[in-house]
């Protein structure tokens, strides 16, 4: 069965501010980052198990990342968008390796 395609203005909005977020966090713009959760902030790492809800949890989860990995960098390589979500399939050419929850930074 074939998904029904998304109206063109609101597939261009949503992945304006998917732009606009990775932009943010590829200049470890913590404030910028959660402006573009809108009003309700949650964010699922499914890869790690984790899940960060409401935007204290959400910002504690990228000022961790964003302090152990200050070289980051947030490159797409796919981009998948349905009518309820995008995700981009990502990769960081400078930090490959994620700390460990309880490893310090540096």
């Amino acid at each position: 069965m074939a998904t029904p395609s998304i109206p063109h203005d609101r597939r261009s909005a949503r992945l304006a501010i998917v732009e606009e977020h990775l932009r943010f966090e590829n200049a470890h713009d913590l404030n910028g980052v959660l402006a573009t959760f809108g009003d309700v902030a949650d964010y699922d790492d499914e890869a790690w198990g984790e899940h960060h809800h409401g935007r204290e949890n959400v910002r504690a989860f990228y000022a961790q990342l964003m302090t152990a990995l200050p070289d980051l960098t947030i490159d797409v390589l796919r981009r998948h968008v349905t009518e309820e979500a995008s995700h981009d399939s990502r990769y960081s050419p400078r930090s490959l390796a994620r700390p460990s929850r309880n490893q310090p930074p540096g």
